[in-house]
């Protein structure tokens, strides 16, 4: 026969609350990663509609940054995060076609021209910045690099930037 007494007492009254405070948390947690995602989706989504270049990344960038600062910063699984720059990865490269390449031939000097610059600008920013501020040299080179945000945070992650 089954003791309700000694079960009882083998649960002490802060295990039962510590255990309950668990599942809150938990719960909560997974209900803030529910709205991060639905705001991804609501704020991509308008920026989509009315026409914005880029308006799912830009909308769902957005909607972390908001969520950001209204929750707090919440750690992510790193594998997600590689994950989802492959997706952003193939959706550009899907986009791409034959013709690109073949308009490419016509401004091959000029981008060559344009890149160099550009690079040697972002080097010379960064060293100033490396130079004027608490910044590690890693940090600064990442913060003065051109390119696509979600590319570049992912990047400087692995690079040790801070």
């Amino acid at each position: 026969m089954f003791k309700w007494k000694t079960a009882l007492k083998a649960i002490s009254y802060d295990d039962f609350h510590k255990q309950n405070a668990e599942r809150r948390q938990g719960l909560s947690l997974i209900v803030k990663k529910l709205v991060i995602i639905l705001w991804g989706f609501l704020m991509g989504g308008l920026l989509n509609f009315i026409n914005v270049p880029a308006g799912w990344l830009i909308g769902a960038m957005i909607a972390g940054m908001i969520s950001a600062m209204t929750f707090g910063r919440m750690n992510s699984n790193k594998y997600v995060f590689k994950s989802g720059l492959c997706l952003l990865g193939i959706s550009f490269g899907a986009n791409i076609n034959i013709d690109f390449f073949i308009s490419l031939k016509n401004l091959l000097f000029p981008l060559i021209i344009s890149i160099s610059l550009i690079l040697i600008i972002a080097l010379i920013l960064s060293r100033l910045l490396y130079k004027n501020s608490n910044l590690n040299y890693v940090t600064a080179l990442f913060c003065c690099i051109p390119g696509g945000a979600s590319e570049v945070i992912g990047t400087s992650h692995d690079a040790g930037a801070d």
